[in-house]
């Protein structure tokens, strides 16, 4: 009898086996079938141009992403349409020229659209900045778009005179720690030290007429910045030239809650 029941539990236990085999196996035969993707390199971005009277080209970049991607010998064509929702005004804000739009293999099914910000009559601050946000389609049998990064929101921030680069110092119990700051593009700038951390890690912010927004820094794609009361921390700039920062958190990191932090200029 007691051999019975282990015959019949082990019959029970090879069944149960060979389905979860298969069901580990339905993802990977599934995927080779998957179509090849065209998308956004990213959902948002900002657009920062001075607002001297000239114009800014923005570049927009997009590619085409999939399991037969590498498979693929001509060109990809698709075309861009301005959402609904865009509270930016062609002419007045900017000029997008969406003709003969397409990725190329021979460049790794990668692309940029430029769009051209207009200045001209613009005088900044703007009580909100304008939105241009785009929508992909293709006419092409080998990629579809994707539902996920086939949109991008551009925020058009119209700057106003920046000059922050120079040399910084944060002061701590420890001693003193030398922050360098320099000028990516108009507005946009990065920083090779991010208080308090123990080593060194770089950070960008932007000065949008002195209201001051950290954007990025080293490791945002695993442990993104975030404001204690908004989505980006804010910043101030005293007269003296030293910058604030404060309700900085980084996510994933315990410690990193609510912190304020000022950078002296030299």
């Amino acid at each position: 009898m007691k051999k019975f029941k282990i015959y019949i539990l082990l019959f029970v236990f090879t069944i149960s086996f060979s389905s979860c085999l298969l069901e580990d196996e339905t993802p990977t035969d599934d995927f080779g079938k998957s179509p090849n993707l065209i998308g956004f390199n990213k959902s948002s971005i900002a657009a920062n141009a001075l607002a001297d009277g000239t114009t800014t080209e923005v570049m927009i970049p997009l590619l085409v992403t999939g399991p037969t991607s590498l498979d693929i010998k001509e060109d990809v064509n698709f075309s861009v349409e301005v959402d609904v929702s865009s509270t930016a005004v062609e002419g007045t804000h900017y000029t997008l020229n969406t003709d003969n739009l397409s990725l190329s293999a021979a460049d790794g099914l990668e692309t940029s659209i430029p769009v051209t910000i207009i200045t001209a009559g613009v005088v900044p601050p703007l009580a909100e900045a304008p939105t241009l946000v785009l929508n992909l389609t293709t006419t092409s049998k080998n990629a579809v778009v994707s539902g996920r990064t086939g949109q991008v929101s551009v925020a058009i921030n119209y700057l106003c005179f920046s000059n922050l680069a120079g040399d910084y110092v944060i002061n701590f119990a420890s001693g003193p720690m030398d922050v360098t700051v320099t000028q990516v593009s108009d507005g946009v700038y990065r920083a090779s030290y991010l208080p308090p951390f123990s080593i060194t890690y770089w950070w960008e912010f932007s000065d949008v007429c002195n209201e001051l927004t950290i954007t990025d820094w080293q490791y945002e794609g695993s442990y993104p910045i975030t404001g204690t009361s908004g989505p980006r921390p804010k910043g101030t700039l005293n007269e003296s030239g030293d910058i604030t920062f404060t309700g900085v958190n980084v996510a994933g990191v315990s410690w990193y809650v609510d912190r304020e932090w000022t950078i002296l200029k030299k």
